[in-house]
């Protein structure tokens, strides 16, 4: 007979997405305390293989503020090598390239200035997240005023 406490799920999602399956599970251990965990199991010569991360509950916030950052770099240009990420289709990027109306610089600053993040800024003006920085750059940055924001304001 085992003594071992396992911990209680709380909560728990699928993704399969193919070659690999994701899951995410939100647990409560024996304290008390909850966690999140992220798995990967794909498999590779004929096993299964899987990794996993656990996220515990003190350190959610400023993982998922760090998550954003590099999902946002993910979706840069550059970051994808050319790959197409829509050029006004319809896609999640419906406006990109477009020319952005006085009304759409007005929402913009305003949500920035509420304290929206830039991924979700870009899906809901339907552009890059580098082109929703590099245009945050271009408003909130006053050449007059040297307490503005430089064009390296980390947005």
């Amino acid at each position: 007979m085992s003594n071992k406490v396992t911990a209680a799920e709380i909560f728990t999602s699928r993704l399969d997405t193919g070659s690999r399956t994701y899951f995410f599970d939100l647990k409560r251990g024996p304290s008390g305390s909850k966690r999140l965990e992220v798995s990967e199991s794909r498999k590779r010569r004929g096993e299964f293989e899987r990794d996993r991360i656990m996220v515990f509950e003190e350190d959610v916030g400023r993982f998922v503020i760090e998550l954003l950052k590099a999902v946002s770099a993910l979706a840069e240009p550059e970051a994808l090598d050319g790959a197409d990420l829509g050029r006004g289709d319809g896609g999640q990027y419906a406006r990109a390239y477009r020319e952005w109306t006085p009304d759409e610089d007005q929402e913009l600053k305003a949500g920035y200035e509420r304290g929206v993040c830039v991924a979700d800024l870009a899906l809901k003006h339907g552009r890059r997240p580098g082109a929703i920085r590099s245009r945050l750059r271009r408003l909130l940055t006053d050449p007059l005023n040297p307490q503005s924001p430089s064009r390296h304001a980390p947005f």
